[in-house]
């Protein structure tokens, strides 16, 4: 893309501006790519805020909820 080119974009709420592509299927491409690129944005915040906050704990995602295991103190009792 140049200087002074024209970009054809299309707003979706809570996502912004997608770049539009030359089709529809394009499009929704794009619109899937930046779905997906926000939700691994946002899983990568909240691990960084567990790391913070449990630091030299073992943290796993699982579903939509994330596991925190204590390395001094192993689930062996389960």
């Amino acid at each position: 893309m140049k200087v002074g080119d024209k970009l054809t974009v299309v707003y979706v709420p809570r996502l912004g501006f997608v770049k539009a592509g030359a089709s529809m299927q394009e499009t929704m491409e794009n619109i899937k790519r930046a779905k997906r690129l926000k939700k691994e944005i946002k899983e990568k915040k909240e691990r960084k805020r567990l790391e913070k906050k449990h630091p030299g704990c073992k943290i796993t995602k699982i579903g939509a909820g994330w596991f925190i295991e204590n390395k001094d103190a192993p689930l062996d009792h389960l």
